[in-house]
């Protein structure tokens, strides 16, 4: 055994030490680590590389009134004036899988797989967005083409969303020569690699392709690899489809953007039935009284329809008018949905024009102070209302203690880049 002694610095870029005043509750502060990149050296001593994985244990004690998260196997817990939590990961994973969650958290079961831990204010928006069956479902699903389930306990911090409307294509395997470990996330090319896959799965049959999917995540699993594992493991799956294999220009695929590539978008059924409402609001002409009925056909979203329909109507907000989200908020009720929903919802409102809804987009956006949400918002109210350039000032200024120190300087480029 090799023992390294070694201390940590509290301004490591690894570790987000939150203040009472920035979390939900105001009395409690928080610890979130974020090891991507290259962070996870700051924390402990490790080959600092997703090509190298390993186990480990972790014990961690805090004061009496804080909760330890960590994606593993709480081993040991210990309960007094200072809590202990002993963690042990027997799988081997990357460090930056390594997560450490510290503060005063509630939780929730969901089911015998899944709970929810959350700050006491938010806990029961947060059973309410991961009920029973969603997650269910989404395990069945995932299980369906990946095999079973066999990582152990994993940590999910949050559940992203993303808005956009263009498709930034990157190369399957980008060149990240002089690039910062913090923009290789840019360069991540899954609309591309999913192309990929859609041209392997017609050459080699949906039922073979779906069974390989399976034996490639049973085959690797708890390894690292290269593209050239994949493809080589490809070819020996498929060894009476050589000649269709040989016929794909890889290094075409791998290390260009194919230009003539129609990319074919294969719509499920939510998103058709979503698609169909949005061209139903943006074709209505609201100067007349006849409201299409189909605005009222569809009002008993999921989180996942919704989110779809409101994405969609981002690609058509200048066809959208007041009076029309105005009827939308009435049918949908948006304001009482989830975080993701309500922003946005509340930054479809600032698209269009609703002015009623500046006072109330800064409001939920301070709550939370996500830096992805903040500056979207900041920046589109700006460019809608550059009348509220000085109050965008002021509440940054009057707020700021509430963000994490990338956060502030997001936004002072936003607020100050033309002063």
């Amino acid at each position: 055994k090799i023992q390294i002694d070694y201390e940590t610095n509290k301004l490591s870029p690894a570790l987000y030490w939150l203040s009472p005043a920035q979390t939900a509750s105001g009395t409690h502060p928080f610890l979130l680590s974020n090891n991507k990149f290259i962070f996870a050296r700051s924390v402990f001593p490790c080959q600092d590389t997703p090509s190298v994985k390993f186990t480990y244990s972790a014990t961690i004690t805090v004061p009496k009134d804080f909760t330890v998260l960590m994606p593993a196997l709480l081993s040991e817990s210990i309960y007094s004036t200072f809590n202990r939590y002993k963690f042990l990961q027997t799988h081997p994973v990357a460090s930056y899988a390594v997560i450490i969650a510290v503060g005063s958290l509630q939780k929730r079961r969901i089911n015998s797989q899944t709970n929810v831990f959350a700050e006491n204010r938010f806990i029961n928006e947060a059973v309410k967005t991961f009920h029973t069956d969603i997650i269910e479902n989404m395990l069945k699903i995932a299980e369906h083409f990946c095999g079973p389930y066999c990582w152990g306990a994993i940590l999910k911090r949050e559940v992203n969303n993303t808005n956009s409307v263009d498709i930034e294509l990157n190369p399957l395997i980008p060149n990240l020569l002089q690039a910062l470990p913090i923009n290789y996330i840019k360069y991540i090319p899954y609309d591309l690699g999913c192309e990929l896959l859609n041209t392997l799965e017609n050459k080699l049959g949906s039922s073979a392709f779906e069974a390989f999917f399976k034996f490639y995540f049973h085959h690797f699993a708890f390894k690292s690899i290269t593209t050239d594992d994949w493809k080589s493991l490809l070819f020996k799956s498929f060894p009476e489809n050589k000649k269709e294999l040989e016929s794909i220009e890889w290094n075409y695929w791998f290390y260009n953007i194919p230009t003539n590539l129609l990319v074919p978008h294969c719509k499920i059924a939510w998103e058709t039935e979503c698609l169909e409402l949005v061209e139903g609001w943006a074709t209505w002409d609201d100067n007349t009284y006849n409201v299409p009925p189909i605005i009222y056909k569809k009002q008993d979203f999921c989180n996942f329809e919704e989110i779809i329909f409101l994405d969609k109507l981002h690609s058509v907000y200048k066809q959208l008018t007041v009076k029309k989200i105005m009827l939308m908020s009435k049918i949908y009720f948006f304001e009482t949905k989830s975080y993701q929903i309500r922003f946005l919802w509340l930054l479809l409102c600032i698209k269009v024009g609703w002015y009623d809804k500046i006072l109330d987009s800064l409001q939920f956006v301070l709550l939370f102070c996500s830096s992805d949400h903040i500056c979207t918002l900041f920046r589109d109210i700006m460019h809608v209302y550059p009348e509220y350039h000085s109050l965008l000032i002021i509440t940054f200024e009057e707020n700021k203690e509430k963000m994490l120190s990338y956060t502030q300087d997001k936004l002072k480029l936003i607020l100050f880049q033309q002063n």
